[in-house]
């Protein structure tokens, strides 16, 4: 980050380029090297929360599940870890995970262990965090 201090040398303004660091005291902060960082599975009572970790607002996104019980999510216009992301362990409901990345998107496809009604995916308007509900039927 680069900031200008204006100084008044007699009829003269000069212009003198500062750079800003960061500090131990925890003034400055990196901003996060990728937009999408981290995928976390979390159970609910009625199905699972998919948390894909975004670090800025992504607007385009989708979710579905096919007919065989694969979870297909796209990101479209957005920066993936795509190491973090391939070395996701598969556990529990999910069986097999392959990251696919594209020219301008990224897909996650996800085997799933259990049967899944419906999803529905949103934006948590708080932490930017793009969330994949999946309802299943507790048999």
């Amino acid at each position: 980050m680069r900031a200008c201090v204006h100084i008044g040398l007699a009829a003269a303004i000069a212009t003198v380029p500062l750079a800003l660091q960061s500090c131990s005291l925890g003034l400055f902060s990196a901003a996060p090297k990728f937009d999408v960082s981290d995928v976390q599975l979390e159970e609910r009572f009625n199905g699972y929360l998919i948390r894909i970790v975004a670090h800025r607002e992504i607007r385009h996104f989708e979710a579905l599940v096919s007919r065989d019980n694969w979870l297909y999510i796209t990101i479209a216009e957005a920066s993936v870890d795509l190491e973090n992301l391939a070395s996701l362990e598969p556990t529990g409901l999910i069986e097999l995970i392959e990251v696919t990345p594209f020219e301008t998107s990224i897909q996650i496809v996800m085997r799933l262990s259990r049967k899944i009604r419906y999803c529905d995916v949103i934006r948590d308007e708080k932490s930017n965090d793009i969330l994949v509900a999946l309802h299943i039927d507790w048999e």
